[in-house]
């Protein structure tokens, strides 16, 4: 996630409000939609995981683009040779 610049031109010439209340209020949309401001999302698979999807890949368990979606976080729809 970017961060806002410290500079904001239009916050008061255009919306009347100050950058740290602009920045506020934002923030609390971005915590009504269930994330946290200035944090990064933590990786969901360990090396194991990691390791365990590149095997089934090169075991032919898997396609290339299911191994994509997997290691990316994505649902995936259909896995061929599941276990």
């Amino acid at each position: 996630m970017q961060k806002l610049p410290e500079k904001c031109p239009i916050c008061k010439s255009e919306l009347n409000l100050s950058y740290p209340t602009l920045r506020n209020r934002l923030y609390d949309v971005i915590r009504a939609l269930g994330y946290e401001p200035g944090k990064e999302e933590e990786p969901t698979l360990t090396a194991e995981d990691r390791r365990r999807i590149l095997d089934d890949l090169e075991q032919g368990k898997i396609s290339p683009l299911q191994a994509q979606q997997l290691l990316q976080g994505l649902e995936v729809e259909s896995m061929k040779g599941e276990k």
